[in-house]
């Protein structure tokens, strides 16, 4: 399996936990974004409810974004994107890291696991 990183940082996958091997997939140079600007996102947001808290009104929106630099899918490749991407993006072939690791400073090293959109039922590469 091809683990592509459409992201900026490199990641390390640790599915063992700290005592077992780290797999590092380094930047692809191509990085998965959001292509909308905060105008756009602004005008194209949708207000799909309203929630009173103390006497206020707060809307609970549905943003909008575009996203751009996902390529088509290949034949056992996967995608790895920032998790905001894998919410907007329907595809089995596009997740995200997940379950951090972190050092006994709190930092995070690494990524148990990964995790895809949630409308994705299986992954099918």
């Amino acid at each position: 399996m091809n683990l592509v990183n459409l992201t900026s940082e490199t990641i390390n996958l640790i599915p063992e936990g700290l005592n077992g091997p780290i797999i590092t997939i380094p930047p692809s140079g191509q990085v998965a974004r959001s292509s909308t600007t905060y105008q756009e996102a602004k005008s194209k947001r949708k207000v799909i409810n309203m929630i009173e808290v103390d006497g206020t009104q707060i809307p609970v929106l549905k943003p909008y974004m575009e996203i751009e630099g996902i390529p088509d899918p290949v034949e056992n490749t996967i995608y790895i994107v920032h998790a905001m991407v894998t919410l907007r993006i329907n595809r089995s072939d596009v997740v995200s890291v997940y379950e951090p690791i972190k050092n006994l400073k709190g930092e995070i090293i690494g990524y148990k696991s990964l995790g895809c959109g949630p409308s994705v039922e299986d992954l099918k590469v």
